[in-house]
């Protein structure tokens, strides 16, 4: 069996030969793409120290092969992204963010997006200050790069106020917004989702105003993609719920036409979080389904009482 295999590949990790040490760390990474039930053992053999000190390597390919294999063995194992945090690979991989290699940035932004899936690692990347190099990232030229960095981010900060503050503070928000307007689906909806979340926190709604969020997420709501539509709906929710300048934004950009529309969605979630919003923003749209459902209650059957 592969998991035979993995105590001499570790053994063979703390090799001085460079060459061998790729070699070792290719081998794992295969075994852990291509047999996934042999994560536990890789997980039992105590493989992630091992990967975590190699991230300091002063090889690019070692570091950018050995951050391959922690997402990989992080992707869908929670115990394994306790042992990542436990290993101190958020700090090791906020270094790696710096890289000039942008196959080391994309493994290392990939890796921190999964291993932030888990709830104690939110408070550890926030004090390796992982958000301000997360938010740098946004400008890459790489899609890639851009759509593991926002997915890391809106990780990090859901249900976890002290990073929604810490993302105000970085300028995630003005970095966020350009990527509205991407071409990949995936950035954009992670962008939105991003917005919507932060946006939470109530100081960051004047933020979103003033990087005018809300015009990029009102064009977003005529989107083929469903999830796009979603995200970018419920961002304006978000942004738009107790805070009347943004608002005034959302009615000025013509949000409530764009709302309305996506009621008739095939999609549930879009036509919930849509009704959110236009609950949300508009009192006279309150007033006028309070109208409606008063109406329909005119043409229901009612109840009579016995003689």
């Amino acid at each position: 069996m592969a998991s035979n295999a993995i105590p001499a590949l570790i053994q063979l990790l703390g090799s001085d030969n460079e060459k061998v040490q790729q070699e070792a760390i290719r081998a794992l990474w295969n075994i852990c793409t291509f047999h996934e039930p042999e994560n536990a053992a890789t997980l039992a053999s105590n493989v992630i120290p091992s990967l975590v000190r190699l991230l300091a390597s002063d090889s690019d390919m070692v570091q950018r092969d050995a951050a391959g294999v922690l997402h990989n063995i992080c992707s869908s194992d929670n115990p394994a992204r306790a042992a990542a945090l436990a290993s101190h690979a958020i700090p090791a991989l906020v270094q790696l963010l710096a890289s000039d290699n942008d196959m080391v940035q994309r493994n290392a932004t990939r890796a921190l997006c999964y291993i932030t899936l888990h709830k104690p690692a939110k408070a550890i990347a926030l004090a390796s200050n992982a958000i301000p190099a997360l938010v740098r990232l946004f400008a890459s030229d790489k899609d890639i790069i851009q759509r593991n960095a926002v997915g890391a981010l809106r990780n990090i900060c859901i249900f976890h106020q002290p990073a929604k503050t810490a993302a105000l503070a970085s300028d995630a928000i003005p970095a966020l917004v350009p990527l509205l307007a991407s071409d990949n689906n995936v950035i954009v909806a992670n962008a939105a989702q991003t917005l919507w979340n932060i946006s939470t926190h109530k100081p960051a709604k004047a933020a979103a105003v003033a990087a005018n969020a809300i015009p990029a997420l009102v064009r977003l709501l005529g989107s083929d993609d469903d999830i796009v539509k979603q995200q970018a709906a419920g961002a304006l929710w978000s942004i738009c719920t107790l805070y009347q300048p943004a608002k005034a934004a959302a009615l000025e950009s013509d949000a409530i036409p764009a709302l309305t529309r996506l009621l008739a969605s095939n999609k549930w979630a879009v036509r919930r979080v849509a009704f959110c919003a236009l609950w949300t923003i508009c009192p006279l749209w309150k007033s006028l389904f309070r109208r409606c459902i008063k109406l329909v209650s005119w043409f229901l059957p009612k109840s009579r009482s016995r003689p």
